[in-house]
């Protein structure tokens, strides 16, 4: 009784601490007063943040009531799922690229080889996990050596043998897009470079990878962003750049070409039967799924449904259709901070047919969808609710079940059939 006295007793004290400093700050700047502020709540667990909220806001509680018919996993609209997470303590801390308000995250990427998982964080660490350990719950992991000297990882991906890893790299002031190759190993990585960016980028971002084969080359396609801020370059739409595009890279040559162009910072990439399909971040709204065809231009930073988010003269025309560029499938108002987007086999259940997931990192929710047959419409959509940033996706067949990369804790997020 007299310990937990002195820890509310400490407790009630460093509030009164806290009140007083940001009391005095208050008066004194308040610019660094609400960043404090908003750093501290920030810090706080998610239930604290809720509960605040709820106290504080009123309409807070109206937007609950108005998110009618969401599902929070493991319930969803047709099917209870089993939802489960497994912490990773060994995932690198590491600043979101461009967000620097935001707390530390453990971003990392998920690709799957013979019987493991092969974890990226995003620093360049690389970690081994066996599948059976999943089915456990009990994570070994296994550290693999690696070359890799690198600012930050975008992403990861095993073709056949290779393990390809996009990342950002910077020299005498110069940030460039990178990618580069190993045969996978499992003691040591041995990457040798594949592209190194001649030109310079600013906050890159984009770096999904997908195999793809492209005039009978065998190769992969890459996406690269466009400068991400409410001042946009017009690297998108120039020849000349590598940004704002998704690129081709050919491997037997080595070379690259534009593949499409007028992208802001496509996060997700899948090719399925030919079909190409993005996720693609826009300003404050305008989030788009897009399917991408060789040589098209999707209107990025002229024709986008988004607005800026502060700079009211800085506006984007309403059609694409009518600028001679390619309409998106679909447009996400408001934004859901789109990330990735994969294929679900309908092996998982008679429920869940020809459907895609699709995962947000502000949203914090999965997008089951489903496309009409040539994949120029979205056919209906159910919003399921998370409750953590999700970065990747996989869909691993002898487990069944989709794995997440859930940054907020670092955590595994495992959907499987109850």
């Amino acid at each position: 009784m007299k310990k937990l006295k002195n820890i509310l007793i400490s407790l009630i004290s460093l509030l009164v601490f806290l009140y007083i400093v940001l009391a005095i700050l208050y008066q004194t700047n308040p610019k660094d007063y609400f960043e404090l502020s908003y750093k501290i709540f920030k810090s706080l667990p998610d239930k604290y943040q809720v509960g605040i909220k709820l106290f504080k806001d009123e309409n807070y509680i109206n937007n609950l009531n108005n998110d009618y018919n969401t599902k929070h996993l493991p319930e969803t609209q047709f099917l209870n799922l089993k939802f489960e997470k497994i912490k990773l303590n060994f995932v690198s801390n590491s600043k979101t690229k461009y967000l620097k308000n935001l707390n530390q995250k453990q971003t990392f990427f998920i690709d799957l080889f013979e019987n493991n998982l092969l974890i990226t964080d995003s620093k360049g660490n690389i970690f081994l996990i066996n599948e059976e350990d999943i089915k456990k719950k009990k994570i070994k992991q296994t550290k693999i050596d690696n070359n890799l000297k690198l600012n930050y990882v975008l992403d990861a991906l095993i073709y056949e043998n290779k393990f390809f890893v996009s990342f950002t790299d910077e020299k005498n002031n110069c940030e460039t897009m990178n990618v580069a190759f190993a045969e996978v190993n499992y003691k040591f990585l041995n990457f040798k470079n594949l592209l190194t960016s001649s030109e310079c980028g600013k906050n890159i971002q984009g770096g999904r990878m997908q195999r793809y084969k492209f005039l009978n080359k065998e190769g992969i396609l890459l996406t690269t962003g466009d400068n991400i801020s409410d001042l946009p370059s017009f690297n998108a739409q120039d020849e000349g750049s590598i940004f704002g595009k998704i690129l081709f890279i050919s491997l037997e040559k080595k070379s690259l070409s534009i593949f499409s162009n007028g992208h802001r910072n496509p996060q997700g990439l899948i090719v399925k039967d030919k079909i190409i399909l993005s996720t693609e971040h826009g300003p404050k709204g305008g989030d788009e799924i897009n399917r991408i065809i060789y040589g098209k231009n999707y209107g990025w930073p002229i024709a986008n449904y988004g607005e800026s988010y502060a700079n009211e003269n800085l506006t984007y025309k309403k059609s694409h259709k009518q600028n001679n560029f390619e309409e998106p499938i679909f447009s996400y108002i408001p934004s859901i901070g789109i990330s990735e987007i994969i294929s679900i086999p309908n092996s998982f259940s008679n429920k869940w047919q020809n459907n895609f997931l699709i995962s947000s990192l502000n949203g914090k929710s999965l997008f089951r969808v489903q496309f009409n047959t040539n994949f120029s419409k979205l056919m209906y959509q159910e919003k399921i609710f998370i409750g953590q940033r999700i970065r990747d996706m996989k869909f691993n067949e002898k487990l069944n079940s989709i794995i997440l990369s859930l940054e907020d804790g670092g955590e595994f997020g495992i959907i499987s059939i109850q």
